[in-house]
């Protein structure tokens, strides 16, 4: 999505499992078995969109976000991110 002066991109997730975040390991299925850091492909999307914006001189601000949408997933020990949004986020 594009404003005025800036760029915002979501990553959108529909697990349908509970899973636990870490901030200094993997993040893992409540299970135990790991997963990709959803967070890497935000960082991945930004690394590009910012190579792409400085390239083509696009002087906006960009902002990555992470959507969870499942209404019946738990993340545990997610911290409090201003980037990262639940469907329980307001509860």
């Amino acid at each position: 999505m594009i404003s005025e002066d800036q760029l915002y991109t979501f990553e959108i997730k529909n697990y349908q499992y509970d899973i636990e975040y870490y901030t200094d390991r993997p993040w893992r299925f409540a299970g135990g078995k790991e997963i990709v850091n959803p967070m890497n492909q935000i960082d991945s999307h930004r690394n590009v969109l910012s190579s792409m914006m400085k390239e083509y001189d696009m002087r906006m601000s960009l902002t990555c976000n992470l959507v969870f949408i499942h209404p019946e997933q738990t993340i545990y020990n997610l911290p409090n991110h201003p980037n990262i949004y639940t469907p329980h986020q307001s509860e």
